[in-house]
């Protein structure tokens, strides 16, 4: 129905134009014409009236010096012989009237002075002819003859009628004549108005105009048909680029999501396949950007020639493609595309003369088992991939529920931390380190648990880890920091022994911009001796760090007069070379080495030249980890300055922590 209202609506908008163009043209010509025969027939009657008034004017021109009155309406009685003529009037030279023949007529100014126009002939049916009675080469006085013009008139409307019926016949023959004008002009239009709603309608652009015609409107389709191949063009193009990777020419993430979502419906059992190219970015860092993209374009050739009866291939990322494939409940088939790939991967590929060898890592997901739902199974697919990759390279994990139980978990626990310290649910628990030489509590150690409102007591390593991957613990290192001095400064107010605080201190958190002046500023406000205060670093500050930088931090908090101790020592950093050129006071050795060292002979002795090496270098020598009172004895014997574990005590909280110091003290005494 908008079609052809629309359609028709162009047709009467051309017929109402040319129709009004047309009865315009005759209405002003004709009515010119009419005009100019309506103003020549006055004008004609006019001079022959005025001639015959002139004749008047004579014979009244000897009667009007004696201002003969009766013999002037004489000389006017012969105007009733004049044709048309309905009145006379003779008037002297100061516009008196002498006298007047026939009806009345009102006189104006235009009367008087004989000024009647068209209009005036239109809208009066008399016109006035003047003429001046001279007498002796003087104007003596006026003669008006008043002339009825009713036929006059009469010609005038019937011709006015005749141009409004000729302009009536010009439009509606126009209107006629226009049809095939309208056709020509009309229809290109509704064809071109019904495919651009055809196209808007199904959103295909495969339509294109074949009419031929000429003109603006020839020119205008052969425009809308160049307008509609470059759209097509440009919609192919984007098409591609929306659904495919242009580097591999395989297909992307959207339209793989896509396929995936078909593909479930069809097949019983599908599997979800993610590789992952291990070691591109370490190609990309040695050999640029081109080789990178010329082994990610050569490992995708390599897929479409081994596992081609994949149901599809698709492009990921920089490293990462997908394939989707016809499996058992198992997995078998896509564990076997797998394997297929990394035994291919076992030989060199050869990129710009570089023989370079790559290696894989999978991550698996089985549908439906594993679950029914697109977007929860490419999830599941990053959550397999992060742990074969966690595991190693060349690695391949087939999904487990429990991958997404431990994310959820580790997300709660993150989004827990982030507000436990403003909801003040961390707690500071002290493990005493006792000393050989004075048989006394010479410290503590300060431990942070979490008193989670739904969990209950949390020990660090429930929450730590997950703090350190997600960047909270220099939020929880500052706040253990700050309350372990506040507790430490609290026990020497209330007279207790000066005991030493050791506090852990994580690579992230001693590295952060300012650490050093909030270590002094924590000092200040606790008012703690600097020399109370004992940092522990574990050997990961050294990886991937120059040393320079990390000798630079310690020595400014070597500075301010805490000491700093070597967390865990031997179970990370391989190199010894920091142990003598940065400014470390304490060894704390690791439980590993404590654990049976009484058993076993290897393991003591590990322990003895530990210990040897620590006092040739000057540093003091901690024990972690003792549970027994064998190898409490063996630490003994091997001279180790100070110990703790459970043999001593477990992690207490402020007040026991004291109380058994305290005790141990007495004991000792």
């Amino acid at each position: 129905m908008q079609k052809s209202t629309s359609n028709r609506g162009i047709g009467r908008r051309i017929a109402r134009l040319v129709s009004i163009a047309v009865a315009t043209a005759v209405i002003v010509v004709a009515g010119l014409l009419v005009a100019y025969q309506a103003q020549r027939d006055a004008t004609s009657k006019r001079n022959y009236v005025e001639g015959t008034a002139f004749v008047f004017a004579s014979a009244v021109a000897d009667h009007m010096a004696s201002r003969n009155t009766p013999a002037i309406r004489m000389v006017l009685r012969s105007v009733h012989r004049v044709p048309g003529v309905i009145s006379a009037a003779v008037y002297d030279s100061d516009g008196r009237q002498l006298s007047s023949l026939g009806s009345d007529v009102v006189l104006d100014n235009s009367i008087m002075n004989g000024n009647q126009g068209l209009i005036g002939m239109i809208t009066h049916e008399v016109m006035p002819v003047s003429v001046n009675i001279i007498k002796g080469g003087e104007k003596v006085g006026t003669l008006i003859l008043y002339t009825d013009i009713t036929d006059l008139q009469r010609a005038f409307i019937n011709n006015l009628f005749m141009v409004l019926a000729a302009s009536f016949i010009a439009a509606v023959m126009s209107v006629a004549l226009s049809l095939p004008l309208q056709r020509r002009i009309r229809l290109p239009i509704q064809k071109l108005t019904q495919s651009i709603q055809k196209m808007r309608a199904s959103n295909s652009y495969a339509v294109e105009m074949t009419d031929t015609i000429d003109g603006e409107t020839g020119i205008l389709l052969e425009n809308f048909n160049k307008l509609i191949s470059d759209v097509r063009l440009r919609d192919a193009s984007l098409q591609r680029l929306a659904y495919f990777d242009p580097l591999t020419g395989l297909s992307n993430r959207e339209h793989f999501m896509h396929v995936l979502e078909e593909q479930k419906e069809l097949n019983a059992h599908l599997s979800v396949v993610v590789l992952n190219i291990d070691n591109v970015q370490t190609i990309i860092d040695a050999f640029g950007h081109v080789v990178g993209e010329e082994v990610q374009s050569e490992f995708a050739t390599i897929l479409k020639r081994e596992i081609s009866d994949a149901t599809l291939l698709a492009r990921f990322g920089r490293n990462e493609f997908a394939l989707i494939c016809n499996d058992d409940d198992v997995g078998s088939i896509s564990q076997n595309f797998v394997a297929k790939i990394q035994a291919v991967l076992f030989q060199s590929i050869n990129i710009h003369d570089l023989k370079l060898h790559l290696s894989v890592s999978a991550g698996i997901v089985r549908l439906p088992r594993d679950t029914q739902d697109t977007k929860e199974a490419m999830r599941f697919l990053d959550l397999s991939l992060s742990v074969a990759l966690a595991q190693g390279t060349g690695r391949c994990v087939l999904f487990e529920k429990r991958f997404d139980e431990q994310v959820q978990s580790e997300t709660e626990i993150a989004l827990g931390l982030r507000k436990a310290v403003a909801n003040d649910e961390l707690r500071l628990h002290f493990q005493p380190q006792f000393e050989f030489s004075s048989n006394s509590i010479s410290g503590f150690e300060a431990l942070v648990r979490w008193q989670h409102p739904d969990r209950g007591f949390l020990s660090p390593g429930s929450f730590i880890p997950i703090a350190e991957k997600n960047g909270l613990i220099p939020m929880i290192g500052d706040w253990v920091l700050l309350e372990s001095c506040r507790q430490l400064k609290c026990w020497l107010n209330k007279g207790e022994p000066l005991r030493a605080m050791s506090v852990n201190v994580s690579p992230a958190q001693i590295l952060q911009s300012g650490f050093v002046g909030k270590v002094q500023a924590v000092l200040t406000e606790t008012g703690v001796p600097a020399e109370l205060l004992c940092l522990e670093i574990t050997e990961s500050l050294f990886l991937g760090r120059s040393l320079a930088t990390v000798r630079h931090v310690l020595a400014d908090l070597h500075k301010l007069g805490v000491s700093l101790a070597i967390d865990d020592f031997g179970t990370g950093y391989s190199s010894l070379s920091y142990l003598s050129s940065l400014p470390f006071d304490t060894i704390k050795i690791d439980r590993s080495f404590v654990t049976d060292c009484n058993k076993i002979v290897r393991r003591k002795e590990v322990l003895r030249s530990i210990v040897h090496m620590a006092r040739g270098l000057g540093l003091s020598i901690v024990a972690e980890g003792a549970e027994t009172p064998e190898e409490l004895a063996v630490l003994r014997e091997l001279a180790v300055d100070e110990v703790q574990g459970y043999v001593i005590a477990r992690p207490l909280i402020a007040a026991d922590a004291m109380t058994f110091a305290n005790g141990i003290g007495k004991a000792a005494a």
